[in-house]
């Protein structure tokens, strides 16, 4: 899958994931849960501001939403642990600074 980084203010993000949803058959995923829960789709600009601060870098320090856009046009829906019988998992990292 390819790889973009887009560098915007909330007001450009908002316009490109409008455009994506309204314009395009693109499905809007997070890159990674959280701990032990299933991946989150995003069906609106709205669902992903609830989720995410979008565009938001308040200490200059480059904070960024991962997410993943796949078009069903493009390939079949890539699998989730539970689309073949298994359970999300991670592992926490007790790295400390």
């Amino acid at each position: 899958m390819a790889n973009l980084d887009f560098f915007a203010t909330r007001t450009d993000h908002e316009a490109l994931i409008r455009f994506l949803f309204g314009s395009t058959n693109i499905r809007i995923f997070e890159s990674y849960s959280e701990s032990g829960r299933e991946l989150r789709e995003f069906r609106s600009f709205e669902e992903l501001t609830a989720a995410f601060d979008v565009g938001a870098d308040l200490a200059g320090s480059g904070s960024a939403v991962l997410l993943q856009l796949w078009s069903p046009g493009s390939s079949e829906l890539p699998s989730t642990p539970a689309d073949v019988g298994g359970t999300p998992s991670a592992t926490e990292s007790t790295a400390r600074a």
